[in-house]
């Protein structure tokens, strides 16, 4: 039986990366690290129709988007208020920004799992590690939550650490979640 991972390295940067048989089968990451999904400053994809219509509307030069979508965009940009995921889940409940930028740093992370587990077939585990994968005990649990439907369930008391290489599957779960720091 082969082996079918998914990594998902979130912190300030993130990339979510499909492993099949001990191979990189496919990554979140393109040409440069903007690609993928929403990180702290970084836009993640993003239509570059969208990138020529904002250029044209501002009058920004070339290097002037670049540094808007990598320096203020993400969490920082779709917040208004930090690029430092704690910063925004301390004030979800009571600023609409924090949490919008919450639940689309989510979504993007979501649907590229989906992707990775139709591209491979399934998949046996998912890995969080970086500094929000390592750290962030609500954000793995609304990762997994959204995840439940192909067999990954959380054990809350497990998952509530930081830091530190262990399971945070239940032991009947179907797909294994891991936290393995970098």
């Amino acid at each position: 039986k082969s082996l079918k991972l998914i990594t998902l390295h979130l912190g300030a940067g993130a990339s979510i990366t499909a492993i099949k048989d001990g191979k990189s089968l496919d990554t979140s990451m393109g040409f440069s690290p903007l690609a993928g999904v929403a990180m702290a400053t970084r836009s993640g994809d993003v239509d570059a129709s969208l990138v020529y219509y904002i250029q044209e509307r501002e009058g920004l030069s070339n290097e002037e988007m670049l540094n808007i979508l990598n320096k203020k965009s993400g969490l920082l940009g779709i917040s208004t208020i930090s690029s430092d995921m704690r910063d925004l889940l301390d004030v979800q409940d009571t600023n609409e920004h924090a949490d919008m930028a919450i639940r689309i740093f989510i979504n993007r992370v979501v649907k590229y799992v989906g992707q990775y587990v139709a591209e491979m077939g399934g998949v046996d585990a998912i890995v969080f590690t970086a500094g929000i994968g390592e750290n962030s005990v609500p954000v793995r649990k609304m990762i997994i939550d959204k995840l439940n439907y192909f067999g990954v369930k959380l054990d809350e008391e497990k998952n509530n650490v930081r830091g530190k290489e262990v399971e945070i599957s239940t032991n009947d779960s179907k797909v294994k979640a891991l936290l393995i720091p970098t």
